[in-house]
């Protein structure tokens, strides 16, 4: 080989290996990745633009360092979705040049919110114990504890529509409502640790009896109404005109009422 050729082929090898990109796009000084929150699964990324000595081809995005998009150089920013509730994510962003160059990372953390209010176990119940005091009826409303990832932090009682007290812990699951009429339909509701309110337990009061319960089946509470109480019967007795009273049975079944000295049979109603 003559050194004309030599020297042509180090030209090229020089020229080739001049015209290699090897610098990496850069970000500016106070350059961050932020995400915000947009629901208890999704979050918005913002990153701004990085420069490069040629051409910024586009942006990596990793999770958790797995990479999971990629987006053009104009394209900023992202929205994720179908995260998991109350977990923590680490997102990435890298730029990218023509030559697969990559910039300096860009890290920001975040953990979702709870999004999922607090739930009733199978079979909860609230219960009323109704008395008299001084002439007026007092209600004992008690219910059972309600479940929550995050722990339950209070309890409010409502009747009809309207809020009428909150415990100061989750432990006080007791309320006593003193009232001249306790005809209503009551309800308890718990709050979590991020601010989500359950479904609410119900039971209605109608002066005498409960009469309703309630449980959470994931379809909101169900009513199962119990038969009213029953009237009282005034059975009156010949020749020795006895009066006695009795109370009917749900159940509809015979029975006798024994008046000494006589048996009468008794039908009770259905």
């Amino acid at each position: 080989m003559n050194k004309t050729s030599c020297f042509s082929l180090s030209f090229l090898l020089v020229s080739a290996l001049g015209c290699t990109d090897t610098s990496p796009p850069r970000w500016g000084g106070d350059a961050e990745l932020t995400v915000e929150a947009v629901s208890p699964t999704s979050v918005r990324l913002n990153w701004p633009a990085a420069t490069d000595d040629r051409e910024v081809r586009g942006f990596r995005l990793l999770r958790d360092d797995h990479a999971f998009e990629e987006t053009t150089s104009s394209q900023t920013d992202l929205l994720v979705e179908g995260l998991d509730e109350r977990t923590e994510y680490r997102f990435t962003v890298i730029a990218r040049d023509e030559a697969q160059n990559p910039s300096e990372p860009l890290h920001a953390t975040i953990t979702t919110a709870d999004g999922t209010p607090p739930s009733w176990p199978a079979g909860s119940k609230l219960e009323i114990a109704h008395t008299e005091v001084e002439g007026r009826h007092q209600l004992t409303l008690t219910w059972n504890a309600a479940e929550d990832p995050g722990g339950i932090t209070q309890y409010r009682v409502k009747r009809g529509n309207a809020i009428v007290a909150s415990t100061a812990t989750s432990d006080n699951r007791e309320y006593v409502i003193t009232t001249d009429d306790p005809s209503a339909m009551f309800g308890i509701e718990a709050l979590d640790d991020s601010g989500n309110w359950s479904r609410a337990l119900h039971t209605r009061f109608d002066g005498e009896a409960l009469a309703a319960v309630f449980s959470d089946d994931g379809q909101g509470p169900v009513e199962a109404v119990l038969p009213p109480v029953p009237a009282a019967v005034e059975l009156q007795v010949n020749p020795a005109q006895i009066r006695s009273i009795i109370k009917r049975s749900p159940a509809g079944l015979n029975s006798r009422l024994r008046v000494n000295p006589l048996t009468v049979p008794v039908q009770q109603a259905q």
